[in-house]
């Protein structure tokens, strides 16, 4: 009698297939978590200082949308050009006897942008000095943005509802061109970028996206004050602000 051929025991390679694809779905959903996180630890100060966010700050309405700074992703260039722009917040301020510590956190209610009108512009509104209701507040940061799109006509840049809501990427666009208007005597360096995790909600659920929002042009830009302008009268004309501002190729 001959003896039976085993049959091969298919058992081990659906195992395999099984573990494989268990393994797929057990490292997409690590990676799906994994952004979540990133998403629930991204900072919304000035780059610097870590803001854990709570689940429940990513209840959005349908459609809506949250952009949030990555601090970890965030370069050298970037923390320069804080540093830079509160350091002349500050010598601007010195008389007003303030001091801008966040950007995004000191400017939302117009107040510092009111006097920022006034110092560099020579703007002055009706608006009272401190306002403790967000409506007045809001209303406020409105009109001074009003007067501010006069001078810089770039309001497609930010918006009254971004300033007040302390992002970043618009309040850092509304100080370079109001630092590049006033001419302010200090370095704007090119090319600087904010990385941002972007959290929208499409269909009832939460869509999460990396992207770079830029905030400065393609080269440095360079402002001189009267006594270092007056070094360079023979190469630079002379301006009507009392500084020189160029680009550096």
């Amino acid at each position: 009698m001959a003896a039976k051929t085993p049959k091969p025991d298919d058992s081990f390679p659906l195992f395999e297939k099984f573990t494989t694809l268990s393994k797929k779905k057990a490292k997409e959903k690590d990676e799906a978590a994994a952004l979540e996180q990133e998403g629930l630890n991204a900072i919304t100060t000035d780059g610097r200082t870590e803001d854990k966010l709570e689940p429940e700050d990513f209840k959005l309405e349908e459609g809506g949308e949250r952009r949030m700074v990555v601090e970890k992703d965030a370069d050298e260039a970037l923390t320069n050009l804080i540093a830079v722009l509160k350091d002349w917040l500050n010598e601007v301020l010195v008389a007003d006897r303030m001091v801008v510590r966040s950007l995004a956190d000191d400017l939302y209610d117009g107040q510092v942008l009111q006097i920022l009108l006034h110092r560099l512009f020579n703007r002055t509104l009706s608006e009272p000095d401190v306002i403790h209701s967000a409506h007045g507040q809001r209303q406020r940061l409105e009109s001074v943005l009003a007067a501010l799109d006069e001078l810089l006509g770039r309001r497609a840049e930010w918006t009254a509802e971004e300033i007040y809501g302390r992002q970043l990427v618009p309040v850092l666009r509304l100080l370079v061109a109001i630092a590049s208007a006033a001419r302010a005597p200090i370095k704007l360096p090119g090319r600087v970028t904010v990385p941002v995790l972007v959290v929208q909600k499409r269909d009832g659920a939460l869509q999460y996206t990396r992207r770079l929002e830029s905030v400065t042009g393609p080269e440095d830009v360079f402002c001189l004050a009267d006594a270092e302008r007056d070094m360079l009268d023979d190469i630079f004309e002379r301006s009507p602000s009392g500084s020189v501002c160029w680009s550096a190729t």
